[in-house]
């Protein structure tokens, strides 16, 4: 097998460069997929969380208002189910 050229070495270097460019191209363009990934997930959590605790909220303000017009719920469904 012979020694390779100046040329030869010259012509590998720059064919591993542009596979090494390309390499980092896609490594950074997959980064910022999984960022986006990442912020919509966030995003989300972040809803979900809010709608916990609005309906947590609404319980605990709104249980003793049902506590206490039960008993007159049941009463008016009582004399509409009786004929």
């Amino acid at each position: 097998m012979p020694e390779p050229t100046l040329t030869d070495i010259l012509t590998e270097l720059r064919a591993i460069r542009t596979d090494l460019d390309a390499t980092r191209q896609r490594l950074e363009d997959e980064v910022k997929r999984w960022d986006e990934r990442f912020f919509q997930l966030a995003k989300e959590n972040r809803v979900t969380g809010r709608t916990i605790i609005v309906t947590a909220g609404a319980v605990v303000i709104l249980s003793p208002v049902l506590q206490a017009a039960a008993p007159a719920i049941q009463t008016l469904v009582d004399r509409l189910l009786d004929p």
